[in-house]
């Protein structure tokens, strides 16, 4: 059995999870139906939320197919070469983030662009290297595959929801919900008494439905 609105791609997802970090790039594991063998490019559709999201694995085990993925193009985990940049007038942040993005087919949506210096020297090193060195804790993944400067906008859940089980001490929580694009770090939820502010969730994709277990800020 296979929930309904799951699909890879038009494949239909039996099982799996999405993890949805508060920083950084999101990612996927998904169990498909039967032996399709996906590659690059995906878009992975939970009920109605779409990501754009690439392949890094795939095996088959048990007559079904087991899919890593990783928000956007993965090409942020690519080794890029060194190069230095430099601008005597000082130099922008987007010289040498847009660059780089481009160069490991990523894009980034800088919110608002910076004077970092007059110059910077990149390594030889994984491209996400370049957005921890200049943007530091700040930047994290759309579910389109982009790369945002800002901090997560905050939003009020206003669909149904049950909360499953709670533990106070920890802030974790597990939910029942039809609409997990709505519950993504940032949103801000409350029910009989219970409230929080997402930080992290990370959606377990059932045979019937969908449990979003929510780690609160």
């Amino acid at each position: 059995m296979t929930i309904s609105n799951c699909d890879l791609s038009g494949t239909p997802v039996q099982k799996g999870r999405v993890v949805m970090p508060a920083l950084g790039i999101f990612h996927a594991d998904v169990v498909l139906v039967d032996q399709t063998q996906p590659t690059g490019s995906q878009t992975l559709t939970l009920m109605g939320m779409v990501m754009t999201m690439a392949v890094v694995r795939a095996i088959s085990f048990v007559g079904a197919r087991g899919v890593r993925l990783v928000g956007g193009a993965a090409g942020w985990r690519q080794v890029v070469a060194a190069q230095q940049f430099s601008n005597p007038g000082g130099l922008m942040a987007s010289t040498v983030i847009n660059p780089t993005a481009a160069l490991v087919g990523e894009s980034v949506s800088i919110a608002t662009d910076f004077q970092i210096g007059l110059g910077y020297a990149r390594s030889n090193d994984k491209a996400s290297c370049v957005l921890d060195d200049i943007l530091g804790s700040v930047w994290w993944m759309s579910i389109a595959g982009i790369i945002q400067t800002s901090p997560r906008p905050a939003t009020t859940i206003a669909s149904q929801f049950t909360i499953q089980s709670s533990s106070g001490a920890s802030g974790v929580y597990k939910v029942a919900t039809e609409t997990p694009g709505d519950w993504l770090p940032g949103a801000n939820f409350a029910l009989n008494g219970v409230s929080g502010q997402v930080s992290r969730v990370t959606h377990h994709i059932e045979p019937t439905n969908i449990v979003a277990e929510v780690m609160v800020a």
